[in-house]
């Protein structure tokens, strides 16, 4: 996976508790329609490398729950805090 596609990992692993996502709030989270081709192939390459699989027509989960810590991991505790925020307004604007 290129850095755009561990990024966008990334953040599909801080938009839920647990291992599971859903792929709208993702990609509502990735920037919108405009990022739905490139959501879309990340979700293939992390397919192939047995990082996600699809759990439901909308949810996909990480194959293992150490995968989405390892990479939350990687960010710094501010930067972590900042996509905690954003996926909050997010939230609070699609309500």
């Amino acid at each position: 996976l290129n850095d755009e596609q561990r990024d966008a990992l990334r953040l599909a692993a801080l938009v839920e508790e647990g291992p599971e996502f859903e792929f709208s709030l993702w990609l509502v989270a990735l920037g919108g329609e405009a990022k739905r081709a490139m959501a879309e192939n990340v979700l293939v390459e992390a397919g192939k490398k047995r990082l996600v699989r699809q759990v439901s027509e909308q949810r996909y989960a990480f194959r293992s729950a150490d995968i989405d810590k390892a990479l939350i991991k990687t960010l710094s505790a501010a930067a972590r805090r900042e996509q905690h925020r954003y996926l909050a307004e997010l939230l609070r604007q699609r309500k």
